[in-house]
């Protein structure tokens, strides 16, 4: 990753449109390549099982910030629907 980080918003801020859109193909993208349907609350890439409540069996499993990939996708059309 770029300075960008993980942030898209960062990412399109600094002109780096291709790296935003890898970061939503690669971090929510990585929960539907494993069986999701629906977006985590927690999801780290390198750890199935982390979680804030010390137990990854009381995730949420259908969390509000899930709406986040559908943001940029409507808002940066240019960069996201291509």
């Amino acid at each position: 990753m770029t300075s960008a980080g993980t942030s898209p918003s960062l990412a399109i801020m600094s002109g780096l449109n291709q790296e935003a859109k890898d970061i939503i193909t690669t971090y929510w993208g990585g929960m539907v390549n494993k069986g999701a349907d629906t977006f985590w609350e927690v999801y780290d890439p390198a750890n199935d099982f982390v979680s804030p409540y010390n137990s990854f069996l009381v995730n949420s499993y259908c969390h509000a910030w899930s709406c986040t990939p559908v943001y940029f996708i409507r808002k940066y059309p240019e960069i996201f629907q291509k």
